[in-house]
């Protein structure tokens, strides 16, 4: 198999793309988890890495079956053949995935020129994953300092990082109190993308920033409005003008700042 593709980006992107149900924790839980670290701090074993890996303790609590808090070569042969074993399971359902779409030749398999049309296609789009999850944990890193800040140095202390990390779990637990319409405990399909509406929307909405929708958004707008600046559709009539305003002075009670 050519394809250097990320076998579990690779069944996220395809399952959304194809209407399957399989979702990455991504908007509401990884990226807002990590928002308290500053860029380049979420490190795995051997340096910086994109996205979450298991740590050291969950892989001794995993394969150090003596609990002498090392790996013997035992446990290692054990643990390197797990992790082959799950890259194998998942290699499969990737390819059982993709087979009806770029199976051109009916065989049951994929071969060297299907891959490369798997590739393709989802390379674009694992590329603009990528790059809205960073443009996202920027966005989040930024807030957190913007927040939690306290001394104004530039970056989260350990103290500004639990507050941010307790702020944004909170905020999580929100959301799925909110948009958990099956009581389920999490969000998926239309109700992850619920509350990514409704992130969008209020993100929108607070037009100067400070993390509230209120009176003083209304202020910003208007003062932009008659500034002759570009202000959002917010009543989404394809025209923005006073009505958007008037709008927003509306919407205003059903958040709570």
């Amino acid at each position: 198999m050519k394809a250097t593709l990320t076998i579990s980006a690779a069944l996220v992107l395809f399952g959304s793309a194809s209407g399957l149900t399989a979702q990455p924790e991504g908007l509401l839980g990884g990226p807002a988890m990590q928002a308290a670290q500053p860029e380049g701090e979420v490190r795995g074993e051997r340096g910086p890495r994109k996205g979450p890996r298991m740590s050291r303790a969950a892989f001794l609590e995993r394969f150090d079956t003596d609990g002498d808090g090392e790996l013997s070569d035992a446990e290692k042969a054990e643990a390197k053949e797990a992790m082959q074993a799950r890259r194998e399971a998942k290699k499969a359902e990737l390819e059982a995935r993709l087979l009806p779409r770029f199976d051109d030749n009916g065989d049951g398999k994929l071969d060297e020129a299907e891959w490369e049309a798997v590739k393709e296609t989802v390379g674009p789009m694992l590329r603009e994953r990528g790059r809205r999850g960073h443009e996202h944990r920027r966005h989040m890193h930024q807030r957190a300092l913007e927040l939690f800040d306290a001394d104004e140095d530039g970056r989260l202390s350990d103290a500004e990082k639990a507050a941010a990390k307790a702020h944004f779990e909170q905020k999580r637990a929100e959301l799925v109190e909110r948009f958990d319409a099956d009581g389920d405990g999490k969000l998926t399909g239309e109700e992850r993308r619920a509350a990514g509406q409704s992130i969008r929307e209020r993100r929108m909405l607070d037009a100067n920033r400070d993390g509230a929708v209120d009176e003083l958004d209304v202020q910003a707008i208007t003062e932009r409005f008659t500034a002759g600046e570009r202000i959002p559709d917010i009543n989404r009539d394809g025209v923005r003008d006073a009505s958007d305003v008037a709008e927003l002075l509306e919407r205003i009670g059903s958040y709570d700042g």
